[in-house]
């Protein structure tokens, strides 16, 4: 699922199509005090980054973060390897794969990315989870967490420090 070129018909067609679907995914809008108990989450889906040069860190990220939290079922997706059969004429994946993806049960859903792209916005916002996190600002309906992890460059450790003070494990949380 690559990103095309965001002027052509392709793309406009995307984001009408991802905007008009959000608006049956939209989930209610409900204050979330944090922290949260990570014994609330289960399972964690992590968005590869679009961009090369952040793959690796990314990676890595993931790694510690299943250090972190080893009960929670965390998976790595990369949007880029939907098959073509799986997507539509617009280039956004079909119901039949998006409807799987929300099976699937997520709790949170990790965009690793520098910057939203309507792509993984719309894989996001899909999978049902109920705390959604990007890397940059977003207004919209695709995350309910934002976290600036570094300036200008992404610092995956910072990252990991925001998570580990807003999903707090039983210990850390009788220390607070």
């Amino acid at each position: 699922m690559k990103s095309p070129d965001s002027q052509s018909w392709k793309s406009r067609l995307a984001g009408f199509l991802a905007r008009w679907n959000s608006r049956r995914w939209q989930p209610p809008a409900e204050p979330v005090q944090f922290p949260i108990s990570a014994g609330q989450i289960h399972r964690v889906l992590a968005i590869l980054p679009g961009q090369l040069e952040h793959l690796d860190r990314a990676t890595a990220f993931v790694y510690r973060l299943r250090q972190r939290y080893p009960r929670w079922e965390i998976d790595l997706f990369d949007p880029d390897k939907i098959p073509d059969r799986q997507l539509g004429l617009s280039g956004l994946p079909r119901r039949p794969f998006l409807e799987q993806l929300r099976q699937e049960g997520y709790d949170l859903v990790i965009n690793l990315s520098a910057c939203g792209d309507v792509y993984r916005n719309y894989l996001v916002l899909a999978s049902g989870a109920p705390y959604r996190l990007a890397l940059f600002p977003e207004r919209g309906p695709s995350y309910n967490i934002t976290c600036l992890a570094g300036k200008g460059e992404l610092e995956y450790e910072l990252l990991l420090d925001a998570i580990q003070q807003l999903f707090v494990s039983p210990t850390s949380q009788a220390a607070l």
